[in-house]
């Protein structure tokens, strides 16, 4: 126990280094390197073949420079373009609460695919909960299921683990698009690049989630494998069997999870539009790589246990990434930064619905 609670920690520490290292690594100011190798720091204002405009504090001037590329934005460069192009972050705002609607349209699928009854107003209600855990719990995308399952549980004590299991069956349904997504990107992604680092990363993570989903809905593919045996003799063991033989439900209806595929990737796509006018508010538009290859990559590393909503990890997978796809560093971690922004924004409805749950207030 005292491994793992140090464990944890250590996740959180590295995490909350890895936003102080990409903050230290872009900067906040913008940055102009003269013909005589001077560095000067300020807010740039205007650039052209042979010179730009920066004002610091000691007013504006004119550096003459070898050539464009001797210019580097920082972060507050990037949040003043965001700042004047309101209208492409409040599309991308709506796009993203357009994702979080549809990922518990997703579980609604899989919920009532289970024969479990749930309406639409209450599959909002306890997923926008489960939201505002995901931003707060360090468990990466993962940690507000848990509340949700918690709650949606009390709903049907006749059917606990179903119920709990409907909430995990969506998570991991969304996570093999995700990592169909990525597995894709990887394979298109152009040789002798960063991206070749997690290419087998990438396909292996692919490869697992595969399989197991796989053993988890088709008993044929697990009684070789004796995993009805190995499950009995674990701590709880009874209670995993259990766990197992609820997601046979799935690998009886194999429409429920196909369905509940074409939903993920809809939400996927509706995830990449955010991106898309927030790279537009930010004044760097994406390049395909970028957004098709790039940003799925970055995106699994949000993922990782360690800060709550995928902080640290995550951003630091964006500036990895995101330069070699054509996206300045600045406007990558900036992009990383207003997408977890955003995302706490739309999960703060939740906080007030929990409020409101009796379910917690009944423990």
């Amino acid at each position: 126990r005292v491994k793992r609670r140090l464990g944890r920690i250590g996740l959180r520490v590295v995490g909350g280094a890895l936003v102080l290292v990409v903050v230290w690594l872009v900067g906040w100011q913008d940055t102009v390197v003269g013909r005589d190798g001077d560095e000067h720091r300020g807010e740039l204002l205007r650039v052209g073949e042979t010179g730009a405009v920066l004002r610091s504090g000691d007013g504006e001037r004119t550096i003459a420079i070898e050539s464009p590329a001797a210019v580097r934005r920082g972060l507050r460069g990037a949040f003043r373009n965001l700042a004047a192009a309101p209208g492409d972050a409040a599309l991308a705002l709506l796009c993203l609460i357009a994702s979080m609607v549809l990922m518990q349209v997703r579980w609604l699928v899989h919920a009532r695919g289970a024969d479990l009854a749930i309406s639409w107003r209450e599959a909002l209600r306890l997923g926008w909960v489960g939201m505002f855990f995901n931003q707060l719990l360090p468990a990466g995308q993962t940690g507000g299921d848990l509340i949700k399952a918690f709650l949606f549980s009390r709903h049907h004590p006749e059917r606990r683990t179903m119920a709990v299991v409907s909430v995990f069956a969506d998570r991991g349904t969304g996570l093999f698009v995700l990592s169909l997504v990525s597995a894709i990107a990887v394979l298109i992604a152009p040789p002798g690049t960063r991206i070749d680092l997690v290419r087998n990363i990438a396909l292996g993570f692919f490869v697992f989630c595969l399989l197991f989903l796989g053993l988890l809905m088709t008993p044929r593919l697990r009684r070789p494998l004796r995993i009805a045996q190995f499950l009995s003799k674990l701590p709880l063991g009874r209670l995993w069997t259990e766990i197992a033989h609820s997601f046979d439900v799935y690998g009886r209806r194999p429409r429920v999870v196909v369905r509940g595929i074409f939903v993920g990737l809809v939400v996927h796509a509706f995830w990449l539009a955010s991106f898309w006018f927030l790279a537009q508010a930010l004044g760097a538009p994406l390049t395909p790589l970028a957004l098709f290859v790039a940003i799925p990559v970055a995106m699994m590393a949000g993922a990782i246990p360690g800060l709550p909503a995928g902080w640290g990890y995550g951003d630091m997978a964006f500036y990895f990434f995101l330069p070699v796809a054509g996206v300045p560093p600045a406007t990558a971690v900036a992009l990383s930064f207003s997408f977890r922004i955003l995302m706490m924004l739309v999960s703060l409805p939740g906080g007030l619905l929990l409020a409101r749950t009796r379910d917690l207030r009944a423990v």
